[in-house]
């Protein structure tokens, strides 16, 4: 299948057809089926349209099932999704939120005392889910806008990357291909949801394979365990931070859990770090590297070809160069230079 052609609606909308009353996503308090999903992401959608007629609008939520349906119903209507870091300050969160242009946005009431200084309308989550409209929706196409995210920073103030409805189906997409991802694939949802690898790898890459997920709204080793055991999660993408705590829990307070695949990214996966956790959880753990902008996938292991100690090849369609930052030449192997990415994710 052309991933290229895709929105992140069409994953949804295949996977709702192909098994409508299968579970999509999972709490020890609720379980929200595919079909459930669709139609209350667009009942959300029509009424965001009578909100705001910014073509922006935000998210201030945890890793949640509220998350999932704020962001589907952004997306349907028409609209682009700006998650906003549950972690920056006010001031921080006022300059993403003027720079982008959002006068809208969504929040659990909770959370509304540290956005009400940012002068911007802030809607309950609740609220907006419990009224109605009738308006048609619009369908973006994949080259629209889907999802804006802010960078760090680190070299003066937070830039929003645009990522295009294309990069992430594209992403999504191939990450089922490669990882090989069914409905029987459960992943275990804590990965701050204001994070790229998140939304993508937690997120639409099981809603692109029909499979589920199962949400925690902030990471904590035994809290991740526990609904790991307990709701039967048997895939697993984290940080190698988080696999060093989970590893170390599992040893002092083991619990029952089955894992399928193991996935680490984000940040270098030390080979002890990678060592333990086999061990510990008998698969193996694969590394795999992104960035923001590229939606976040560029490459990573997989069972066929499997190198650890690297960042595994890139995905189909997607072609990586290193060269001198300062002719562009493309070096040769076990040279350092700069990391040049070309393909449908960009």
């Amino acid at each position: 299948m052309n991933f290229t052609k895709l929105t992140v609606l069409d994953l949804l909308e295949r996977s709702t057809d192909k098994a409508p009353d299968c579970p999509a996503i999972v709490t020890f308090e609720q379980t929200i089926s595919y079909s459930e999903l669709t139609a209350r992401s667009q009942a959300l959608g029509r009424v965001l349209l009578k909100e705001t007629a910014q073509p922006v609008v935000a998210i201030f939520l945890p890793t949640s099932p509220e998350f999932a349906l704020a962001y589907l119903g952004v997306l349907y209507a028409g609209k682009q999704a700006l998650r906003l870091n549950l972690l920056l300050s006010p001031a921080e969160l006022k300059h993403i939120v003027d720079d982008s242009g959002a006068d809208l946005i969504i929040a659990s009431p909770e959370f509304a005392p540290r956005l009400t200084a940012l002068g911007t309308k802030i809607a309950s989550f609740a609220e907006l889910c419990a009224k109605k409209s009738n308006d048609a929706l619009p369908r973006p196409s994949p080259d629209d806008v889907c999802t804006l995210l802010y960078t760090a920073g680190t070299t003066g103030q937070p830039k929003g990357v645009e990522l295009t409805h294309r990069s992430l189906a594209f992403n999504a997409s191939s990450s089922v291909e490669m990882m090989r991802l069914d409905s029987d694939h459960r992943f275990l949802a804590n990965l701050p949801s204001f994070h790229t690898f998140a939304i993508t790898a937690t997120m639409l890459a099981p809603l692109a394979s029909g499979g589920s997920f199962a949400t925690l709204p902030k990471f904590d080793p035994e809290a991740t365990l526990k609904v790991a055991a307990e709701l039967k999660c048997n895939t697993f993408l984290l940080v190698p931070s988080m696999c060093r705590l989970i590893t170390r829990m599992q040893e002092r307070r083991p619990r029952e859990i089955k894992l399928r695949l193991a996935i680490a990214g984000g940040e270098a996966l030390p080979a002890e770090v990678r060592e333990h956790f086999e061990k510990v959880f008998g698969i193996p753990l694969f590394e795999g590297y992104g960035q923001t902008e590229t939606g976040p996938v560029i490459s990573f292991n997989t069972v066929w070809a499997n190198r650890p100690g690297t960042v595994g090849k890139p995905i189909p369609g997607v072609e990586v160069q290193i060269v001198d930052p300062a002719t562009l030449r493309v070096l040769a192997t076990q040279t350092t230079g700069e990391i040049f990415v070309k393909g449908p994710n960009l």
